[in-house]
């Protein structure tokens, strides 16, 4: 056994399992081959040995960690070369790591923490990559030709300690060493010198790198110069440098939004592409740019310095480019005097940056040709906006086509368009007039051009709308035939020929096919394609795809309802046919149905009830009923989690705090639709394109911002950002003092409702430096709490206690703070969390609620209010102040989801379902990633409706991952036993039997259904039934058990307990005790005494249990022991698992 310090080279082959399924043979034989003639003699050149074979991947070690790098970039470059033949989805590739560390040699073999941690490392490179260890680096600096990227610390699966990595971003593929000879023949260098001097006029002309393709661009180039300001690369050794060099490129960008003569894309998009190994031109094609800005951040010892390149994408060339050093302690004060620099080289300064290369761009030279393909394009760019205020510059654009060009077919076929398309946009028509004009101008267009494809599709559009499907199948066929590779002869030959044909997978292969081939093509195919699943009935992936459909049409928002309706999302398809009503008040299911006459009549059937249940009418043109969601002219927006700055992730609660106060303020800005927090936050670390997210959330504007909070002073980036166009509306940077933190919240709020053109008023401001906490360090310690709090588990709650106390004990008065307390005390009963901040029983929780509850009543909060909503249903049975607190919570807070979602339970419990139902949809509205209860409380109020079909649509969606709730659970089993689906009730019932680890309906659980279920014991009696019906089975004395000696009936019970008082002990699962009485009249009331409460409620039997407004319970007489044991003769079980022991005494006895 040999120790001793070596270099490690660990290389394994990506996607080997993928290539093996693929072609086997083949890829093990190119493995073997690339092996033997490349990988073991490059090994061998640079005095390495190769000491395991992994199968798909290889261990070898060096005596020189620089050679063992010099072998690892020469290997990756030659097999580059090697596969370049092949696809991406064919390649062979390797990751390959080189570490420096101390290796054990035993008997031929390799081991060690060198060779643990090469094998870990060796996942962080890049597919065809080298990454070295920090170890490795500090020996290869100025050894190996080659430039390496700080990846900051990592810590590596099974290493304890975080290992310093870095990335070869830039290699010279370096030959095994040979001797050069001493002379150099003349012939030779005359062909140097020759080749050189032929070479020189290409590479002063070459581009700096490869140009983006025009074709590949998702959006068009807008008139103004665009820019995209990616993440500076920071080359510190320290990985908290990033932090410094984010904030940098966070104000920049801020800064340069300034800038109206430029259109720069939002910061969320422009960090999406951190670390991604992507060309520069694949980047500006991606958000739709021409001008790239990138740069470097370098921090070492005293010294910065800050490098930025700026690119023109089109061209493929560097425009400007400057170097900036300063001393690092001076940074923070020279901040902002750089950034104004740069922004004027970038944008403003004479002579340079953008502006001047925009001055240099050579333009096109027109013809005719290129003219009336110009207004075609004008024109298609209209009609696929569908926008009826924008529609006549189209017609107006035809007829020019016309005039100008009388015998060139486009012009007409524009025109045909313009006539076809005003049913589309909702102009009056005279039908039998539009098709008769629009097969009148595609026939003159065909007698010009009659191989012109285009032609004849859109003479197959007229046949359609006259509803003529056969001549409409002959002219897409004949479009087909003499062009099959345009997407649109291809979408439309799959709707007017396959589809009716019923060759549903022949349509989709042909649309996946293009989508693939064209994916930044807007034109219909992804509403083409995910109409085609719903017709197949694959309907998430119909959602999906409608949801990524750039032309949103009327018929597009249609079938996006269908796919929503019956995937389940019922909420969200009624949002969407809400918002086509708005648009479009004439628009119904029969209009749908006529205008598109291709779906075949067996999906029809599907089609047209979920748009009618969704809220589309039928036939009539009635206005649109009145809804929750915003009008189209209110600026709906979502506020994504602002970014901490600070460089201490102890600060993360501070900036959560900043941004769930803005959501806070903005949703009370009259005017203004806010996405709530829980949404929100789902986006919190993720790089997401604000248009990507605007479609996501059905929202126009996105806040984003970042925060940075250093000693006494805050500074807050925030940018507002237009989803449809990815462009910056606002943007601000504001720098206070922590004193002035609440008026500085007000300023952001003001400004942004000024930014959106709304009025906002004092009242709008749900805070003002008056009315907050009295102590800014209060506020700092309820931000912590409730960054604890919203974590919704035990050992959280019992941190936000803490914090929450103490931000009391500064200011006793702090509203927020005590109703956040409320909610731990209440929640932590509900969960039986009690114990885990140190709270002894029921009583002292329900004691404590009820005292910050009293304490916030002078400072009503939200979320007092929702508290204050259940405490009055489950323990007064107080429907009216249950109800009523509900909507004060809505009304203070309109994004604050969980109160619609805690008003909608209230309305079902009470009965009230239909006004339930419209509750749960503005949840779902503003909740758009939407928790499985949201779905559970829609299915509750169509149970307590009676309407079962629909119930189990949403408690499908509410169980759909697994939900380990059984709530949901039980009330599906319910539903299916009710409509007889005794396969789909038995399943029902198994998953709420692997929740419990118990057959059968749980005890426990059942309390949900008949305490929160319903107050109406009828309802509640047929829920019973309905679980009975799915195959729940009852076990006689569940927990009792031996302790019986038998089982009352109802009649036994009513005799038991009419016309008594009654007294003993409650006893918990977890084996507490507290002292009970009641008292039960002849009518069956009972007023019973229990943690300090009062209970009133109404007693009824049945053939053997008892029912009340809070459950049904067993009763049982106990064996003589255990009545001994207990001092009483009787016991109640619970279906909350409660025991009560008891004895009872007549009425009449106690008055006497």
């Amino acid at each position: 056994m040999e120790r001793r310090i070596a270099a490690v080279l660990a290389a394994d082959m990506v996607g080997f399992s993928r290539l093996i399924e693929r072609d086997e043979v083949g890829t093990l034989k190119r493995q073997k081959r690339h092996l033997q003639e490349l990988i073991e003699p490059t090994i061998t050149a640079k005095n390495g040995r190769i000491v395991k074979l992994t199968g798909d991947g290889l261990i070898a070690e060096f005596s020189s960690v620089v050679e063992a790098v010099q072998c690892a970039v020469s290997v990756q470059a030659e097999m580059a070369a090697r596969e370049e033949d092949f696809t991406d989805d064919e390649k062979i590739q390797y990751r390959v790591a080189v570490h420096l560390g101390d290796v054990v040699f035993d008997d031929g073999d390799v081991y060690g923490d060198g060779v643990n941690v090469a094998a870990r490392l060796e996942g962080l490179a890049a597919p065809g990559g080298v990454v070295v260890s920090g170890t490795a680096y500090d020996l290869l600096k100025a050894n190996v030709d080659v430039a390496y990227k700080s990846l900051g610390e990592q810590q590596l699966k099974n290493i304890a300690t975080p290992v310093r990595v870095y990335q070869v971003v830039e290699g010279v593929p370096i030959a095994p060493a040979t001797r050069p000879s001493k002379r150099v023949p003349w012939v030779a260098a005359a062909v140097v010198v020759l080749a050189m001097l032929g070479g020189l006029f290409w590479w002063l002309q070459r581009p700096d790198f490869e140009p983006l393709n025009p074709e590949e661009l998702a959006f068009a180039l807008p008139d103004k110069p665009s820019l995209a300001v990616l993440p500076f690369e920071n080359l510190s050794d320290r990985s908290d440098d990033q932090y410094m060099a984010d904030g940098f490129v966070d104000t920049l960008i801020t800064e340069l939004m300034s800038l109206q003569d430029l259109v720069v894309i939002a910061k969320n998009s422009s960090f999406s592409f951190r670390d991604k190994q992507l060309l520069n031109s694949t980047i500006a094609e991606q958000l739709g740019v021409r001008y790239l800005l990138e740069g470097s951040f370098q921090h070492q010892g005293d010294n910065l310095r800050i490098n930025a390149r700026l690119m023109d994408a089109v061209e493929g060339k560097q425009v400007w480019s400057k170097r900036y050093d300063r001393e690092a302690n001076e940074f923070i004060a020279l901040q902002d005097d750089l950034i104004k620099d740069l922004v004027l080289e970038i944008g403003g300064r004479a002579g340079g940056g953008i502006f001047k290369a925009e001055r240099e761009r050579v333009g096109q030279i027109p013809n005719d040709e290129l003219a009336i393909l110009e207004l075609w394009e004008k024109a298609a760019e209209v009609f696929l906006r569908f926008k009826q205020d924008e529609y006549e510059v189209a017609g107006q654009l035809s007829n020019e086509m016309i005039a100008r060009y009388p015998d060139h077919p486009r012009g007409y076929l524009s025109l045909a368009w313009y006539h076809l398309g005003k049913a589309w946009v909702g102009f009056p028509h005279d039908k039998s007039e539009v098709v008769e004009r629009c097969s009148e101008l595609a026939d003159h267009a065909i007698g010009l051009a009659p191989n012109d494809y285009m032609a004849y599709m859109v003479r197959a559009y007229c046949s359609s709308r006259a509803g003529d499907a056969e001549a409409a199948k002959a002219w897409a066929t004949r479009s087909f035939e003499l062009n099959q590779n345009d997407i649109l002869v291809q979408r439309d030959y799959a709707r007017f020929v396959l589809t009716p044909r019923g060759e549903y997978e022949k349509s989709i292969e042909i649309l996946e096919r293009n989508l693939r081939l064209n994916p930044t093509q807007q034109a219909n195919l992804n509403a083409s394609l995910g109409e085609l699943y719903i017709i197949v009935g694959r309907y998430e992936e119909a959602v999906e795809q409608l949801r990524k459909e750039a032309v949103r049409s009327k018929l597009t928002e249609a079938r996006t309802a269908v796919a929503l309706y019956l995937s389940g999302r019922i909420g969200d398809a009624s949002d969407v046919v809400d918002d086509l009503r708005e648009t479009s008040p004439d628009f119904t299911v029969d209009k749908f149905l006529a205008s598109a006459n291709w779906i075949p009549e067996e999906a029809q059937k599907r089609f047209a009830p979920a748009l009618k249940a969704s809220g589309l009418p039928e036939r009539s043109k009635a206005e649109p009923e009145e809804t929750l969601d915003p009008q189209p002219n209110k600026p709906s927006i979502a506020v994504l989690p602002f970014e901490n700055l600070s460089g201490d992730p102890d600060q993360e609660y501070f900036a959560d705090g900043m941004t769930d106060d803005l959501i806070v303020r903005l949703a009370k800005v009259d005017g203004l639709f806010v996405i709530s927090r829980n949404t929100a936050f789902t986006y919190k670390g993720k790089s997401v394109r604000a248009k990507d997210l605007g479609r996501d959330l059905n929202v126009r504007y996105v806040i984003e911002g970042s925060v940075r909070r250093e000693g006494s002073r805050v500074r807050i980036n925030a940018q507002l950002v237009d989803a449809g166009s990815d462009s910056n509306v606002w943007a601000e940077t504001f720098d206070r003092e922590t004193a002035e933190l609440f008026e500085l919240q007000d300023e952001v709020t003001t400004e942004i409702a000024e930014a959106l053109k709304l009025k906002l008023d004092a009242s709008d401001l749900p805070r003002t430096a008056a009315e907050g906490p009295k102590d800014l360090e209060a506020y700092n310690l309820y931000l912590k709490g409730m960054s604890e709090l919203r974590q919704r588990r035990p050992e959280a709650f019992a941190r936000a206690k803490v914090f929450l106390d103490d931000a009391l004990e500064i200011d006793p008065d702090y509203a927020e703070a005590h109703a956040a307390l409320a909610f731990l005390y209440w929640e932590s009963q509900q969960h039986g969390w009690l114990s885990h901040i140190g709270i002894e029983n029921t009583t002292e929780a329900f004691l404590l609620v009820e005292h910050h509850l009293e304490m916030t009543r002078d400072r009503p909060t939200p979320v007092a209010h929702l508290v204050r909503s259940e405490w009055l249903s489950d323990m007064n049975r107080d429907s009216e102040g249950a109800i009523s607190e509900a909507r004060l919570a809505v009304k203070l807070d309109p994004s604050f989801a969980e109160a619609y979602v805690g008003l909608a339970g209230r309305l079902a419990f009470y009965g009230q379902s239909e006004e339930a139902l419209r509750m749960t949809e503005k949840a779902l509205r503003l909740d758009p990633v939407t928790p499985p209860d949201y779905h559970a409380i829609v299915g509750l109020a169509h149970i307590v409706a009676g309407n079962y079909e629909e119930a189990v649509i949403a408690l499908e969606v509410a169980v759909k991952d697994g939900s380990s709730k059984n709530f949901p659970w039980v009330l599906l089993a319910a539903a299916y036993g009710h409509l007889g689906r005794l396969e789909d009730a038995e399943m029902a019932l198994a998953a709420i039997e692997r929740n419990n680890k118990r057959s059968g309906l749980p005890p426990f659980f059942a309390n949900h259904i008949f305490q929160w279920a319903t107050h109406d014991l009828a309802v509640r009696e047929r829920i019973f039934e309905d679980l009975k019906n799915a195959g729940a089975r009852y076990r006689d004395a569940m927990l009792v058990g031996g302790q019986a000696k038998r089982q009352l009936s109802g009649e036994e019970i009513q005799d038991l307990v009419i016309s008594t008082t009654g007294k003993g002990v409650m006893v918990s699962p977890a084996g507490n005790q507290n002292d009970f009485t009641w008292t039960v009249d002849p009518d069956a009331k009972m007023n019973f005494h229990l943690f300090g409460q009062i209970f009133e409620t109404q007693m009824a039997f049945f053939d053997d249990r008892a029912c009340n407004e809070r459950g049904c319970s067993y009763y049982f007489e106990l064996t003589d022991s255990e009545a001994m044991k207990w001092g009483h003769r009787y016991v109640i079980e619970e279906q909350t698992g409660l025991l009560f022991y008891f004895t009872t005494k007549p009425l009449t006895e106690v008055q006497k």
